[in-house]
């Protein structure tokens, strides 16, 4: 093939910073490649995506900035789902089934997915293989975006379960759950301490509604205690049946209430200082601060942030491209574009999404500006996944069937029935 002129912008002169050269022209490097690639398809990339939950909706920042260093096209869109994980599931499926089915103007040609949904996505036959230099991704992010030794994603931003705390009552955090256990009952048997916060109800706020995060915080629960659903060990009886005594008793250690709540109303919990500890993501960090709470070490009622007392369970989400799109190389283009690393930076910094690359973390700027940018990366190396299976949505539903109604009525669980469920989901 013949030498193509590719024109590639200086990202950071022309794109981030604006810079404006001379009589208003913008800094571009002209480069003579000889490529066997073909150029990225005119036409709109449209991105179906959850809610973006950050403060400016940074996700969206990004793609304006591709729009603006592609003033010819491809132009991208992000067209959002409505709903919670489960919602965003069920339209980001019917979308990928509908296949060439929709007009152009509906068509979707990268999917964000849950790092659970790309097993099942690839599996279907709903996704592209993507061939892109994944160096410098953070390992398990990365393989989250594979299935069957085939790399169909690239890592958008990562997640895991983190531990907040209320400074202001505890030095340092926990490290155990029996020592969360035993830190929350020291607070809450102290008289002084009630008669200054006498909205204080019980240990910590957990997301145990019916969905989606309910299974994540019964997995980091079960392997905080030593076991595996997966397993069947004693040790996970154990935990699930300590589990359903702590949501207990006049002081719980578990908020009664974490049984209807999700992430949003778990966060108000705390914030409102009626747990003493909140299990949540990393996002949390800036919106307890528009909450009304202090960081770590100011005067007041304040927050801190440390692992949660075992692994954390691995979320985030992964950019894959649609197997029915018409633009395969610019929709790869554009995930390229908003998963290398300057976007991963803006990701973090502007939206606090947990990003994906390793170098984003060791920034010296980074780390001044957000001191829990290390214990951040430590808690994302050691986060687990989820099961990786294109069944894992039956896995969660039969784990949410068994256990919520259970815990919803103390000494119901059968460890038994659960086992059999799990098992016959993924079969």
């Amino acid at each position: 093939m013949r030498p193509r002129i590719r024109l590639r912008w200086n990202r950071t002169a022309a794109g981030l910073t604006g810079a404006v050269l001379g009589a208003g022209a913008v800094l571009a490097t002209v480069l003579l490649v000889p490529s066997a690639e073909p150029a990225p398809e005119p036409g709109t990339i449209r991105v179906l995506s959850g809610r973006d939950v950050s403060e400016g909706r940074q996700r969206g920042q990004l793609v304006e900035q591709w729009n603006a260093l592609h003033p010819d096209g491809p132009r991208a869109e992000i067209v959002e789902t409505s709903g919670d994980a489960d919602q965003q599931y069920a339209q980001a499926r019917a979308a990928a089934q509908d296949g060439d089915e929709p007009a152009p103007s509906e068509r979707v040609d990268v999917f964000n997915l849950d790092v659970t949904w790309t097993a099942e996505f690839a599996a279907a036959g709903y996704l592209l293989p993507i061939d892109s230099d994944t160096a410098g991704f953070l390992a398990e992010p990365l393989r989250s975006g594979a299935y069957d030794g085939v790399q169909y994603a690239l890592p958008f931003n990562t997640d895991t379960g983190l531990l907040y705390y209320r400074g202001d009552l505890l030095t340092t955090p926990p490290t155990t759950w029996d020592e969360l256990a035993a830190d929350a009952s020291r607070v809450l048997a102290d008289s002084a301490v009630r008669a200054a916060n006498p909205e204080l109800a019980a240990g910590i706020a957990l997301q145990l509604a019916d969905y989606e995060g309910f299974s994540v915080n019964v997995m980091e629960w079960v392997w905080g205690h030593g076991g595996d659903l997966g397993e069947g060990s004693s040790a996970t009886d154990t935990a699930l049946r300590e589990l359903d005594a702590r949501l207990a008793g006049d002081d719980p250690l578990i908020l009664r209430d974490s049984l209807r709540e999700r992430e949003a109303d778990g966060l108000a919990a705390f914030a409102e200082g009626r747990t003493v500890f909140l299990r949540h993501w990393p996002y949390a960090y800036r919106e307890l601060a528009r909450a009304g709470m202090v960081p770590c070490g100011q005067p007041g009622r304040s927050y801190c942030v440390a692992r949660l007392p075992g692994p954390g369970a691995l979320g985030g989400q992964n950019l894959a491209v649609s197997a029915h799109t018409d633009q395969p190389v610019a929709a790869r283009e554009l995930v390229e574009f908003l998963t290398d690393a300057r976007s991963q930076q803006l990701l973090f910094e502007r939206g606090g999404f947990a990003a994906t690359r390793e170098v984003v973390y060791r920034d010296a700027k980074v780390r001044a500006d957000y001191p829990y940018a290390g214990l951040l990366l430590d808690a994302v190396v050691n986060a687990r996944r989820r099961p990786e299976s294109p069944r894992y949505q039956r896995y969660s539903e039969a784990l949410r069937g068994v256990v919520h109604p259970a815990l919803s009525t103390p000494d119901t669980l059968d460890v038994t029935a659960l086992r059999r469920a799990l098992d016959a989901a993924l079969e």
